[in-house]
C-alpha cells in the first residue's frame, strides 16, 4: 500500500470532468489528490476515462473546498499469456 506523499497512476471512469486539484475518495475514506489529468479521447472508453496521477493525502488531511469523486474499485481483467 502506497503511503501518503507517494505518487499513483489511475484509470477513472465518469462523466463528470475530473481536473487538477480535485480529489478522489474511495469508500474506506482514502483519499488521492489530483495533480495531472488527461482524458482518453480514442477506444471504447473514450469521453469517460481520465488517466490521473495524483498524490496520496493523508488520513486527517483537510480538503477545504475541493471537488471529491467516489471511487469504486472493480476488478481488472487480465490479459491471456
Amino acid at each position: 500500500m502506497k503511503q501518503p506523499g507517494e505518487l499513483v497512476r489511475l484509470h477513472y471512469d465518469t462523466d463528470v470532468p475530473v481536473e487538477v486539484g480535485h480529489v478522489l475518495r474511495t469508500q474506506t475514506g482514502r483519499q488521492y489528490g489530483v495533480v495531472e489529468v488527461r482524458q482518453q479521447k480514442r477506444g471504447i472508453h473514450a469521453g469517460h476515462r481520465y488517466h490521473v496521477r495524483a498524490v496520496v493525502l493523508d488520513d486527517d488531511a483537510e480538503i477545504g473546498m475541493s471537488v471529491v469523486h467516489p471511487v469504486y474499485w472493480y476488478s481488472r481483467r487480465r490479459r491471456p499469456a
